[in-house]
Formats: structure tokens, sequence, C-alpha cells
């Protein structure tokens, strides 16, 4: 069921304008998930949940865990809904419709369910917003958390540029660049 609910994704996505981040960049993110085991992670950006469904086909596997997705734009949020009700994954992804980070300032996400904390954070979100949402998210990401950024090879020279410095002087960060798809930062955030 999982499979074809993706193929439909990526054959909607060549179809009409929509931002998902591949089926080489999916099967790598489910690999990270697979590695780290995460049991709470969070993704801004859900789109048509494209990416969720792959991480929560590795959740599968690990046995445990969760995705909560935030998505601002109330078209994709409802495809989204769709796809994770068709994928019958709706136990293992919470999707929240709101623009984060003020869903997270007001408290509302964590009133319907949301975690106070994530092992995971996976930003695909606008990329003129990441160093906001970093600033908001990055203290709700667990000691040893990792982060991963989608789009650093393709927007690195452009509204990524000084978010992507700004995160190699962070002292508590430790970092590398993956190329796949778009360009993956995977971070992991240090014992201080």
């Amino acid at each position: 069921m999982l499979a074809s609910v993706l193929r439909e994704i990526e054959q909607s996505t060549d179809q009409h304008v929509r931002w998902i981040i591949g089926p080489e960049a999916g099967r790598f993110l489910h690999q990270l998930v697979l590695v780290f085991e995460p049991e709470s992670i969070l993704e801004i950006g859900t789109c048509t949940a494209y990416s969720a469904l792959h991480m929560a086909s590795a959740l599968k596997k690990t046995g445990k865990g969760r995705v909560y997705s935030v998505e601002s734009h109330k078209e994709r949020f409802l495809e989204a809904k769709k796809n994770v009700k068709k994928a019958c994954e709706a136990d293992r992804i919470k999707l929240f419709l709101g623009h984060a980070p003020e869903i997270f300032e007001s408290g509302e996400v964590f009133e319907q369910g949301m975690p106070q904390t994530f092992d995971f954070l996976f930003l695909d979100a606008t990329k003129k917003e990441h160093e906001n949402l970093f600033d908001a998210l990055f203290p709700l990401l667990n000691r040893n958390g990792i982060l991963v950024i989608d789009n650093v090879f393709s927007h690195r020279f452009g509204p990524l540029e000084d978010f992507i410095k700004s995160l190699y002087l962070h002292e508590e960060l430790e970092l590398t660049e993956i190329p796949v798809g778009e360009g993956f930062l995977i971070a992991r955030k240090l014992e201080t």
C-alpha cells in the first residue's frame, strides 16, 4: 500500500507544481531513521506527506516512534492527510496545520498531543524561514538528536547561504553534508 501511494505522489508531482524530496532522497531519509532509531520525529514542511511516509515506514521497521509533521498551506495539508490515510500510516504520522514557529510559541501543538522534545528534526519548509525555525526548534531537539536539512546544495547560494554558515559556527553541532537529492545537511546536537 505504501509503495503505491508514494508512486502516486511522484506521478502527481510530475503533473503539478509540488515540492517533494524525490525517491533517492526519500530512501536515504528512510535509512537515516533506521540507523538513528528516533522515537519522536518533527518535520516542518509536510507538503504531500511524501517524506513523512518514508520516515514512518522506517519507524514501522524499528517498531517504535512517530512522525509529527507541520504544514502551513491548507490545500497541501489536506492532500497530505489523504495520502497518510491511503497509506494506512495514521498511527505513525500526526499532521498539524499551522505556521511554524508561531504554533510552537503559542503552545497549541503541544495541547494537540505533540511531544515537548524530539530525537530527529527534519526541516524542509520555506528556505528563508529556516533561521527562525532553527532558533525556535533547536531547544526542542534532544541531546544527541539529529537535525536534517534538505536543499543545502540547490539553495546554498541563495536563501540558505547565511543560515548554513551559521550552523558551521554553532558550538553544539557536529555536521556533514551529503550529495543526495538536492543535498542534505545532517547534524548531531552535541552533549554539552
